[in-house]
């Protein structure tokens, strides 16, 4: 096991982290940069500044973080959701945009928890069911992979799942044994 020191790393991002977190801005298109790429690396953006927040609220830096949280927050939602469009016209698989959506709806549910103490329900149970259809929706050649990728990350999934509030996305999606979904199964009902 990696040893675990919080004041190194409270250290850590004094020194270094939070200057980036607080300050780091997205970056639109440019002449390097044509809409289409500047569109689709807003998801991984997001994705990066919603881990930057956590980090940085595990550590006990939340009161500087809630500000950045809450601008970025606000951003998310000044602009759409990844377009379908957008992804097939640069090659990339209608399970590749499904996959961008669900980051995209957690990243802005999670900001939105963190900035507001808004539980956001609605994006969260957006972003689990653009999850399950990843699953229902994958082409045959696709299927076992995109199955294979959800039980590798099982407990993240689960836990945007129950976040939501929708413990039965995550059973629709047939990713789960017998076994874990009595464990799930029990834990909503409580």
């Amino acid at each position: 096991m990696l040893p675990f020191d919080p004041i190194e790393l409270r250290d850590f991002w004094l020194e270094v982290r939070l200057k980036y977190a607080l300050d780091n801005e997205p970056r639109g298109p440019d002449r390097n940069r044509p809409p289409g790429v500047a569109h689709m690396s807003r998801t991984n953006y997001s994705v990066g500044r919603v881990c930057d927040f956590v980090g940085g609220y595990l550590v006990g830096l939340w009161r500087e973080l809630k500000p950045a949280a809450e601008k970025h927050a606000a951003w998310m939602e000044s602009e759409p959701e990844p377009d379908c469009a957008i992804y097939m016209e640069s090659g990339l698989t209608y399970e590749g945009w499904l996959d961008s959506l669900y980051d995209w709806r957690q990243a802005l549910g999670l900001c939105k928890w963190l900035a507001r103490g808004d539980r956001a329900f609605a994006t969260l149970a957006a972003a689990a069911v653009a999850d399950w259809q990843v699953l229902e929706l994958a082409s045959p050649m696709l299927a076992s992979q995109a199955r294979a990728g959800r039980r590798n990350f099982m407990s993240i999934h689960l836990a945007g799942a129950l976040a939501a509030d929708a413990p039965l996305i995550a059973r629709m999606s047939g990713s789960f044994s017998p076994s874990a979904l009595s464990k799930i199964e029990m834990i909503c009902v409580s």
